[in-house]
């Protein structure tokens, strides 16, 4: 894949959440698999596992009463519990909150795609989507348009005799690869993460909660929304095509100073 910008490395990244998800013709019967997928993965640097039952709300009819049915959830985790590759029998989710470049990350989902193929030989993918969650937080001397570029700032508060406003942002559109959609708002003072994603089980213990009015969220989803079969080589390109989406949308959504700030290198050869 031709990059659109050069690949940038950033040791101070506001990054706190990254996800690879790949949806999955159903294997009903996924659970008689994951014994053996158990025994490759803890080989390969995911000893932690955690089984656990989650409610799938179901509309079987239009106007209906959702059907709420169990799913069987299986988390394989590194030492560190902040590296994790999920699966449900719909789905294959590689997650993170220990991102370093996206070769590395996209190491991981090979290596994810490879062991569960391998073990229950997949058909057919359904979507494949890739998602970013930036913490900006600034200091008392500081103020967000320091970080964000001016059309994610909302009105002038000043302009129009308002204090303490919030402005939240949702933008969506389609791009050559698949529908890519960015959010900014208030984070979650507690978890700090979207709502959607308040009940992550990565290991947040290394940081602490951001300080109530001196954060924002930078949310970026981009998705691929068709029928194919299972070729991890195919896959994983249509990842790294997602991924210089969100790339270019993150260089137009902050501040050349706010890049500076978390300590902007450029990285030759390589998909950072």
């Amino acid at each position: 894949m031709k990059r659109t910008h050069q690949p940038l490395s950033l040791p101070g990244s506001p990054l706190i959440y990254v996800v690879a998800q790949v949806n999955i013709s159903a294997v009903v019967a996924i659970e008689r698999y994951v014994p053996e997928i158990q025994e490759r993965l803890r080989k390969s640097g995911f000893p932690g596992y955690t089984n656990v039952q989650v409610p799938e709300i179901i509309f079987e009819t239009f106007g209906a009463r959702p059907v709420v049915t169990p799913l069987s959830r299986y988390e394989f985790q590194n030492k560190l519990e902040r590296t994790g590759i999920v699966l449900t029998p719909k789905s294959i989710a590689v997650h993170t909150n220990q991102y370093m470049t996206f070769d590395d990350f996209h190491a991981i989902i090979a290596v994810a795609l490879e062991t569960i193929h391998a073990t229950a030989a997949l058909q057919l993918h359904e979507r494949i989507g890739l998602r970013y969650v930036d913490l900006i937080e600034f200091e008392k001397d500081e103020e967000l348009k320091d970080y964000l570029a001016p059309h994610l700032l909302g009105y002038d508060q000043a302009a129009i005799g308002i204090s303490g406003g919030q402005f939240n942002f949702q933008f969506e559109g389609n791009t050559p690869y698949g529908r890519l959609v960015a959010r900014h708002y208030a984070p979650q003072v507690r978890n700090m993460l979207p709502p959607d994603l308040a009940g992550v089980s990565l290991n947040y213990d290394y940081r602490p909660a951001p300080s109530p009015g001196r954060a924002a969220l930078l949310d970026f989803d981009h998705a691929a929304d068709f029928k194919g079969d299972f070729v991890i080589e195919e896959i994983l390109e249509t990842l790294e095509n997602l991924h210089d989406g969100l790339d270019i949308i993150f260089r137009d959504s902050v501040t050349t100073a706010a890049l500076e700030k978390w300590g902007r290198k450029d990285v030759a050869n390589a998909k950072s």
